[in-house]
């Protein structure tokens, strides 16, 4: 199909825009499940030693 420069322009922002939006969030939420797994650990290790 005949695509114009002004709708490849527009595209190419869109998909650029949308490439960091999906990076941000990924960055995101694999920091959150390191967070959630530390906060874990931690909540883990001071139960046992007021066990102990």
């Amino acid at each position: 199909m005949y695509e114009s420069d002004d709708d490849t322009v527009f595209t190419d922002h869109l998909l650029d825009q949308f490439s960091a939006y999906y990076t941000i969030t990924v960055v995101a939420v694999h920091l959150f499940m390191q967070w959630k797994a530390h906060h874990h650990q931690t909540k883990t290790r001071e139960f046992s030693a007021s066990k102990a």
